[in-house]
């Protein structure tokens, strides 16, 4: 068989060709932009209900309310759940919503501290505190207990579905049952 023909180079004036662009993707080689957040949180809070909570009445039951309070700073929201009458296990299921209510730094420290590699400093002073009374229709109302839950515990953007036992309000007071919170600090401005 004859040999195959030589291979013919043509030369050109321009050099190589330029390799094919490939169409751009958006946001190529640029970094990442992460969203910008919020620097205050609110805080959504359920009094679900409270079981076994301490009888200051004669009949064996109590007519338990709650006071829901944030505090930090200046900033002390205040809230109160409805009385329910003669029950010793109350359902109240009020939503409560404390909007801007919490400095995101007091519950996830401050993010340089993170870079520099050491661990955040978080604010466990800045609290939930949930206060039961029994309403008396004569004289000052009872207190039943007090429950403190500490914000910088729950994180951001997650719900938690707690309970959380009574302590005295004073040393030597007689308490008992605990109260089912859900909770869920958001930095969204549109919580409900």
């Amino acid at each position: 068989p004859p040999p195959p023909p030589p291979v013919q180079t043509l030369k050109t004036d321009q050099g190589p060709a330029p390799p094919k662009k490939k169409k751009a993707l958006e946001g190529a080689g640029s970094p990442v932009k992460e969203k910008k957040k919020r620097p205050l949180l609110t805080l959504v809070v359920t009094v679900v209900s409270a079981r076994n909570i301490v009888a200051k009445d004669s009949r064996g039951t109590s007519d338990p309310y709650c006071k829901v309070k944030v505090k930090e700073g200046r900033n002390k929201d205040k809230e109160r759940t409805k009385v329910l009458s003669q029950t010793r296990d109350p359902v109240w299921n009020e939503k409560f919503i404390f909007k801007d209510c919490v400095n995101r730094i007091a519950v996830e420290g401050d993010p340089r501290m993170k870079e520099a590699g050491k661990l955040p400093d978080l604010n466990w002073d800045v609290r939930l505190k949930i206060s039961c009374y029994d309403k008396d229709k004569l004289g000052k109302d009872e207190h039943l207990g007090v429950v403190f839950v500490p914000l910088a515990g729950l994180g951001v953007n997650r719900k938690r579905d707690i309970w959380v036992p009574f302590s005295p309000k004073i040393e030597g007071q007689e308490v008992t049952g605990d109260v089912r919170l859900l909770c869920e600090l958001t930095d969204n401005p549109k919580a409900s």
